[in-house]
């Protein structure tokens, strides 16, 4: 009996946990995760102005930077944060929910969800801040859960400090603290459930936190700046979905459903089914789960900035998990809190593809379709010394390589094969813009005439590579006359990274 008390299940459940997340671990790097790797590749003194300029706040790159030169620089390496913070996330979910409804099974629940959430899943071994912001979004709020019934010095001074790390982790990540505030305000409104922690402190608290966050001003203006480039890779989300912030997760949609009609058979049957509702974690869980994801929904459809990708309201990814276990703590009779259970457990990962990917490829999470590392290894040894590289990357800075800064940024649209995966020294490499107008730039022009050989590396698929292709050949003939260039018709395929060689075809005398 003892193998199947709180600790011991936890403790299995993180065992699980950490095997399912170092199963992708050593997976080619993806565009995103390349970009990491580029900005601990060449010295400390990069690092900051390298983040900066991918839109990153550098905090998470300066912890990743010593880790990678002790450990050496390699995909486990540039992951172990990631998949550390997402297997400590297991153990902080059941700790906060079993606080939270007072029940160690619905704590167990909440944990068991995290081992098993597809994006919980993908975000473990990716080589972004993403993972970790969850672990400290499930603190953060922890810590203001004690502040609602002890709100101590110590205790706000710890909030605050929590609050300035989750936004130098990710700036978007502030959208927490905007679904903690509209918590606090209903709960302010419902005098049973008044919490001990007033709204006098929490202005003086949230002052201290916004001179936390000050320094960080011009690069958020820089980054607003920006926001057009990557419009074109944000979705619109529904005026509903945009409202209530409510995406049609199945963590959300079956508890609520099961609780309302087992409210309704008790009040119809006079059978009790449903235990006492308490506002206040309720209201926490609400204003964590919808909140953030609602104002990025908003200012989405308002055009004002296009925060409508998952990623940037990552810090409630795992809010509807702690809803799910809060409808299973509604739940009176034991036998319903099991097919609550159950259900939800088989549907988290039947809706995740994680049954059907595994029996496609053998993988968890499919997601990432980029072999880069096979892209550079396969180019360093077909590529001829001298050869041109033309690298269309479908990369949100691409506009800027138009602009009138054109040269900083072809620096930077470098990185995908700069980083862990390095094209050979001896190899021009060439951006060029893969939406709008693709247009080469007199001094690619020059390169192409001069080169006995050229290459074109294209990330977004077949169709993408044809496009580009054709555009740029169009480009070439003008260029070098003697030696017009043609795409080959049947190019590499390493995933959505395809490699084309443009070759030299004279013509006949």
């Amino acid at each position: 009996m003892h193998l199947f008390k709180p600790p011991a299940v936890l403790a299995a459940l993180i065992v699980v946990a950490a095997g399912l997340r170092w199963l992708a671990i050593h997976e080619p790097l993806w565009l995103d995760e390349l970009h990491t790797s580029w900005i601990v590749a060449d010295g400390w003194s990069q690092v900051a102005s390298r983040a900066a300029d991918g839109n990153q706040s550098p905090l998470f790159y300066v912890l990743l930077y010593p880790l990678v030169q002790f450990a050496g620089h390699s995909e486990w390496s540039l992951r172990l944060p990631s998949l550390l913070a997402s297997v400590a996330l297991v153990p902080a979910m059941y700790s906060l929910t079993r606080r939270l409804t007072g029940s160690s099974a619905a704590g167990l629940l909440a944990a068991a969800l995290v081992v098993v959430d597809r994006d919980c899943l993908f975000y473990a071994h990716e080589a972004r801040p993403y993972a970790l912001v969850q672990l400290v979004g499930v603190v953060h709020l922890s810590l203001l859960r004690r502040l609602l019934t002890a709100p101590t010095l110590a205790a706000r001074w710890l909030w605050v400090a929590g609050g300035a790390l989750l936004f130098y982790l990710h700036y978007t990540s502030v959208l927490l603290l905007a679904g903690e505030v509209a918590a606090l305000a209903v709960l302010w409104c419902l005098p049973e459930s008044r919490p001990a922690y007033r709204p006098r402190q929490l202005l003086v608290d949230l002052t201290l936190l916004v001179l936390l966050c000050l320094p960080a001003t011009g690069q958020l203006l820089t980054i607003a700046g920006r926001r057009e480039q990557w419009r074109p890779y944000v979705p619109q989300p529904t005026w509903a979905s945009a409202v209530t912030g409510f995406r049609g997760e199945v963590t959300v949609l079956l508890p609520l459903v099961v609780v309302s009609l087992a409210a309704a058979w008790s009040w119809l049957t006079k059978r009790n089914l449903v235990n006492p509702i308490a506002c206040q974690p309720v209201a926490l869980v609400a204003g964590w789960a919808f909140v953030p994801r609602a104002i990025a929904g908003l200012l989405t459809l308002a055009g004002v900035a296009p925060l409508g990708l998952k990623r940037y309201v990552i810090v409630s990814a795992v809010a509807p998990l702690a809803w799910a276990a809060l409808g299973y703590s509604l739940l009176r009779p034991a036998w319903l809190r099991g097919l609550l259970a159950a259900a939800l457990l088989v549907l988290v990962v039947l809706r995740g593809g994680l049954v059907e990917q595994l029996r496609y490829d053998g993988r968890l999470v499919g997601d990432r379709q980029e072999d880069w590392r096979g892209a550079v290894a396969w180019l360093n040894q077909a590529a001829a010394p001298g050869a041109v590289v033309l690298l269309a990357g479908s990369m949100v800075e691409d506009p800027a390589l138009r602009g009138p800064d054109a040269e900083r940024w072809r620096a930077f649209c470098r990185f995908p094969v700069a980083g862990l995966y390095r094209l050979r020294d001896d190899l021009e490499v060439q951006p060029v813009p893969t939406l709008g107008e693709r247009r080469l730039s007199a001094r690619q022009r020059r390169q192409l005439t001069q080169a006995d050989e050229a290459w074109l590396v294209v990330r977004g698929g077949a169709r993408l590579a044809e496009q580009v292709a054709g555009d740029l050949r169009g480009q070439l003939p003008g260029a070098m006359p003697e030696v017009p260039l043609d795409a080959v018709a049947a190019p590499r395929e390493f995933g959505r990274v395809l490699v084309v060689r443009l070759t030299a075809d004279r013509a006949d005398d």
